[in-house]
Parts: structure tokens; C-alpha cells; sequence
């Protein structure tokens, strides 16, 4: 979906929070969700796109993607999806392509390439190897993209460092109770 310009052929779904009541529809009531996509021509063309056949071309970005998400465990790949629809449009392609590019270099190398300083928190949050990591970071062609990415890759890993299954105390809470015992 980001090799198209997502702003003209997707502008409904662009916008704030859309993608992201879309996503919870489809996860809750698939009837609700229909009815909403059913209204706009484009989000119908976006369900059929994701769903049906597409170009050898298309269908091979989607299934990086797809191999991408499937390597994470549940909790990660929900991190991560939550992580990518609080994102920019921009910083949604950036993300797009990290993941393709990730899932393409996710195999045995029999070398070792450290990440970037700096990009260990995002791979320790979303359990990543860091070889496919590094080589995804660098395959970026110019070192915007690489800056881009770092600092999404800083910013939007921290508030998922501190999330707690429901009912769990956070390690805050646990320290004043061992402190006050």
C-alpha cells in the first residue's frame, strides 16, 4: 500500500484516527465494519486490495508484511500495530518499508552486523534480531530516511516499554509495596 501515493488514492483513510477505528471495527464487529467501508469507493477499493488477488508485485510486498507481523509474538505484533497507527501517514510508509525490508534480510547471515546505537530499546520491545534489523535500517537509500526512522524508532518505542496486561501491577508499583514491607 505505500508504493502508491496513499495521500490522493487513500485520503479518507489518512486521516486522524480513520485507519485506526477501521482496524478496531475489524477486530470487533465485522458487520460494523463493513457497513463502513461499503460507503466510500476508496475504502472499498482498500478492502478488496488487501483481500483479493493482486499484482505478483503487490502480492509480494504484502507478504513481507504479512511475514513481518507473523515473526512477532501476539503481544508484540499488537505493540507494534498500536504503535503504527498512533504514526504520520509519512512515518507510515517509513514503517512499511523497515518491515518488508526486515522480514526480506530475516535469515541466517554468517556475519554480524551490530544495530545502530541507539535502536536497542526497539528491538528489545519488539523482540527483533538484530542483524535483519541493522541491514533493514541501512537499506534506506538516503541518510534522511535513516534519521526519520531513528527517531520514530526512539520516540515510539518508549510509551510501549511500560505496558502492563490488564490487572498486572507496573514495576513501580511493585517496588513501593516491597518497600513498604
Amino acid at each position: 500500500m505505500s508504493l502508491m501515493e496513499r495521500r490522493e488514492e487513500q485520503s479518507y483513510l489518512t486521516r486522524k484516527d480513520r485507519l485506526r477505528e477501521a482496524f478496531r471495527l475489524c477486530q470487533q464487529n465485522l458487520e460494523v465494519f463493513s457497513q463502513l467501508m461499503a460507503k466510500r469507493w476508496e475504502t472499498k477499493k482498500f478492502v478488496s486490495d488487501m483481500a483479493f488477488k493482486m499484482h505478483p508485485f503487490l502480492e509480494g510486498r504484502r507478504e513481507l508484511a504479512r511475514t513481518f507481523l507473523e515473526g512477532l509474538s501476539r503481544k508484540q505484533r499488537e505493540r507494534f500495530i498500536e504503535a503504527y497507527l498512533n504514526l504520520e501517514e509519512d512515518q507510515r510508509k517509513l514503517l512499511d518499508t523497515f518491515a518488508r525490508n526486515y522480514a526480506r534480510y530475516n535469515r541466517h547471515w554468517r556475519v554480524r552486523i551490530p544495530p545502530p546505537e541507539g535502536l536497542e530499546v526497539f528491538i528489545r520491545t519488539f523482540h527483533l534480531k538484530k542483524t535483519p534489523t541493522s541491514l533493514a535500517f541501512f537499506a534506506f537509500d538516503h541518510p534522511l530516511e535513516r534519521r526519520r526512522f531513528y527517531k520514530i524508532a526512539t520516540i515510539y518505542n518508549l510509551p510501549f516499554n511500560n505496558l502492563q496486561p490488564p490487572g498486572h501491577p507496573s514495576a513501580q508499583e511493585c517496588e513501593s509495596v516491597v518497600s513498604q514491607a
